[in-house]
């Protein structure tokens, strides 16, 4: 998450960030140079939760820090679902009522189906994809059970 964002001009004039990022089990700073800034600014918001790809800089006696080379929101960064059937009996019967929900619900977010005996996963290419939105949980849950459906 984007606790703070720190803005500063180039020689040049150019906009640059140094932006500081927060998980659970610290903070980095991050320094995003004019490119990078200029694809990436709207998504540098404080209390933005954002994936920040990029190379690591370590000097001697100074933290590391970690300078941006692309930046990508949450919301934009697929989902993995899971759908888990005891056995491949169960799978069966309801194979025809999974493939019309997938197709009902095209998406980018991967679709994994889990076999627990023999424990087995097939991962769907993205041709099968889904939205994994709300709407499309409800429906599985009510095909599969709650309890079967898992999103990550």
């Amino acid at each position: 998450m984007v606790a703070e964002k720190k803005i500063k001009y180039t020689k040049t004039s150019q906009v640059m960030a140094f932006v500081t990022l927060e998980d659970l089990t610290g903070s980095v700073e991050v320094i995003v140079f004019p490119k990078a800034y200029a694809a990436a600014a709207a998504n540098l918001e404080e209390d933005e939760k954002v994936l920040i790809r990029g190379r690591v800089s370590v000097e001697e006696e100074a933290d590391a820090k970690l300078i941006c080379e692309s930046v990508t929101p949450f919301a934009q960064i697929p989902h993995r679902l899971w759908i888990r059937f005891a056995t491949p009996e169960d799978y069966l019967a309801h194979a025809e009522a999974l493939k019309k929900i997938i197709e009902d619900h095209g998406g980018r977010d991967q679709v994994v189906l889990y076999i627990e005996e023999p424990r087995s996963r097939k991962v769907l290419p993205p041709g099968q994809g889904v939205r994994a939105d709300d709407a499309l949980l409800d429906v599985l849950a009510a095909e599969v059970g709650r309890e079967n459906v898992t999103l990550q």
